[in-house]
């Protein structure tokens, strides 16, 4: 197992004992199933898929300096969705299911601020 499979391996299981406190409990990955994090300031966001299939998006209030709604939004479809106020170090899940376009952007926020997004590629 490669750096990188490992540091996959612990964001997925950080993610998933984040998420509990606010969303049901995720299945764990299984073959092929590929997933991306990006962080930004106080904001982290996971997306969980395979190529352009996006099964999920994950936004974390990693530091909690600000107390908010969280909001997924991606330029596939142009809409924010917002979740519940999340505290320090709570998550909130989104259930997208679909398929994207290559290049296309999912972000993450609290209310807002410290925007972290990710690409899908192929």
């Amino acid at each position: 197992m490669n750096k990188l499979q490992r540091t996959a391996l612990a964001l997925a299981a950080t993610t998933a004992a984040l998420t509990a406190a606010v969303a049901p409990a995720a299945a764990s990955p299984g073959p092929g199933v590929l997933s991306a994090t990006g962080c930004h300031g106080t904001t982290c966001i996971y997306v969980n898929g395979s190529g352009l299939r996006v099964n999920y998006a994950v936004v974390t209030n990693k530091k909690g300096s600000t107390v908010g709604r969280g909001m997924i939004s991606s330029n596939w479809d142009g809409r924010t969705h917002t979740g519940p106020r999340l505290k320090k170090g709570q998550s909130w899940r989104f259930d997208y299911n679909r398929i994207m376009n290559n290049g296309n952007k999912v972000c993450g926020s609290i209310e807002g601020i410290d925007v972290a997004c990710v690409t899908i590629h192929r």
